[in-house]
């Protein structure tokens, strides 16, 4: 083979190899090299270009870190270790770090498998595992103190005991585990290069799984292309699908106009109901803006919480007390538009209630009597629940709905909107139509009392003062490196991000293509974190900006 042939295989082999797990400033290119083909889906790791896997415990973590946040007792001095780290961990019980180091070298011949340290005095220990001009080697190091170095060695044993050599096991990934492993990373470009290059079977690769997972990614940003197109490709076949009914009955509609538009409607018939029930796409930031535009009504009709499907249950409280969301809130609420959905409902003085349940045999009743606790507390409550899709459906001939066990079970008709089911092309940004124009059809099910059809285009003027959200342009030199590269930029609020740091939520996202040296985001006026990151979840550039008009 040529040198010019092997150049062109190793370019192949980049492009549709795992991006960086760990990214660790050494002085061996090889190993930084390596490091850019880890992946993890939660136990089983695996390196695409050097063919080797291995199986680690669930409650090991494994970090996209920098080498000075590493504080592990191998590191000092050792010069050896730090240039040929492959992937760093932690584990959670009993604490301890663990490093991968891999080398090639002729010399070795044998293939071993052997102990080499067992330091009890500073709980440490040392496997090394090995083959034809191949070697690995597992060190693990207690954190804080353990009774003694029993787990370590136990554990130790049968990590390097599972690692292969050359091994393939790309047949066995899915990609399902590896959005679960990655799900929670601060940077969204990172988890979407982690799916796009992780080495699946295309074959494997379910299109309507794929869809979700990558429409709930990007809806970070739905001004990204990749989104729209998706997103148009599904909105598509699902018009075509209702076309011949939604134009019957938008005909019918607009032979008796309603004058009072869609938000007095909703005020109307909500003013002497006592519960009130959205559902979203999860994938849909338009549904959470028109969420935010039903809370100042609803508050006015009295309303005073609000029951979030997507808040996890134990961080509803610390999210009250602390009066602004985080990361930590839960998974789909770290999209901007939700959490400027929940920074406006604290605002207004509503209490936040997380009363999902995935963990019961029953989560469809477990959600409907975690809601009724609320009203068995509070007999004055007045909720807006705004849950995921089918959640909402007060009949559902397939199985019951956590709005059919509600009903049955508190003997409280919520009224219930649906902006997912219905998808159709209007000049209107939203329609609401009431559910027995729809109750002939088959392909909907009309299980709810009304209809709306979102058309909201996501825009920060919908959720603020258009007058207040004007052009931010900036020139950010240290960009010049990334040039036709993809960027994410964040803004944040800067009170929340000093607040809380990595745990904040970004009012904007935008997955920047690099042309030149200039950002430019519409933005309200304040005072903001920009913070940028490339693909290798490496972060750029974090700094305060001041975006006010001239006077």
């Amino acid at each position: 083979m040529t040198l010019k042939q092997k150049n062109g295989m190793l370019k192949l082999i980049f492009f549709f190899s795992s991006i960086v797990l760990f990214s660790i400033s050494s002085g061996c290119s090889s190993s930084k090299m390596y490091r850019k083909h880890n992946y993890h889906n939660g136990v089983v790791y695996y390196n695409n270009f050097l063919k080797i896997s291995g199986r680690f415990f669930g409650d090991i973590n494994f970090y996209t870190i920098g080498e000075k946040e590493i504080h592990t007792k191998f590191l000092k001095n050792n010069h050896s270790i730090k240039k040929n780290i492959i992937l760093y961990g932690r584990a959670k019980d009993p604490k301890y770090e663990v490093i991968i180091t891999y080398r090639e070298n002729k010399k070795i011949k044998k293939s071993t498998d052997t102990l080499l340290l067992n330091d009890i005095k500073d709980q440490k220990v040392i496997y090394k595992k090995s083959t034809k001009g191949k070697e690995i080697k597992l060190y693990i190091s207690a954190i804080g103190s353990h009774k003694s170095n029993l787990t370590m060695l136990r554990d130790g044993d049968k990590i390097i005991k599972s690692f292969k050599f050359n091994s393939n096991i790309e047949d066995q990934v899915q990609l399902i585990d590896i959005f679960n492993t990655y799900r929670y990373e601060n940077n969204f470009l990172y988890l979407l290069n982690k799916l796009d290059q992780a080495p699946i079977n295309t074959k494997q690769r379910n299109q309507w799984l794929n869809f979700q997972l990558y429409t709930t990614i990007l809806s970070n940003d739905t001004s990204n292309k990749r989104y729209q197109e998706l997103i148009k490709k599904y909105d598509s076949k699902r018009t075509q699908n209702l076309k011949k009914i939604t134009e019957d009955v938008l005909a019918t509609i607009s032979n008796h106009p309603n004058k009072k538009g869609v938000l007095p409607q909703i005020k109307n018939v909500s003013k002497h109901k006592k519960v009130v029930m959205l559902n979203e796409n999860h994938w849909s930031p338009n549904h959470r803006i028109f969420a935010h535009s039903l809370l100042p009504i609803l508050k006015e009709n009295g309303f005073n919480y609000l029951a979030i499907e997507a808040v996890n249950k134990d961080q509803d409280s610390i999210l009250n007390e602390r009066g602004i969301p985080a990361k930590s809130t839960g998974y789909y609420t770290r999209e901007p538009y939700f959490g400027i959905f929940i920074r406006k409902a604290l605002a207004l003085g509503y209490h936040i209630v997380g009363y999902d349940d995935d963990v019961s045999n029953n989560r469809e009743k477990a959600q409907a009597e975690n809601l009724i606790k609320i009203i068995d507390k509070d007999p004055d409550a007045k909720i807006f629940v705004y849950a995921g899709i089918d959640h909402i459906l007060e009949y559902n001939p397939v199985k019951k709905m956590m709005a059919g066990y509600f009903k049955e079970l508190s003997g409280i008709n919520p009224l219930t909107i649906d902006q997912v089911e219905i998808i159709a092309n209007t000049n209107a940004d939203t329609i609401l139509l009431e559910s027995k124009y729809f109750n002939q059809s088959e392909l909907i099910n009309s299980g709810v009392d009304y209809f709306l059809i979102n058309t909201i285009k996501p825009n920060l003027k919908k959720v603020y003062k258009e007058n207040t959200v004007f052009l931010f342009s900036s020139e950010e030199k240290t960009l010049k490196t990334y040039k036709n590269e993809d960027v994410l930029v964040s803004v944040f609020l800067e009170k929340e991000y000093l607040k809380l740091k990595n745990n904040s939520i970004p009012i904007k996202n935008k997955i920047l293509s690099v042309k030149d040296n200039t950002i430019e985001l519409e933005l309200p006026e304040g005072n903001y974190r920009l913070k940028i990151m490339d693909g290798n979840n490496k972060v750029i550039l974090s700094k305060e900006i001041n975006h006010h008009r001239s006077k």
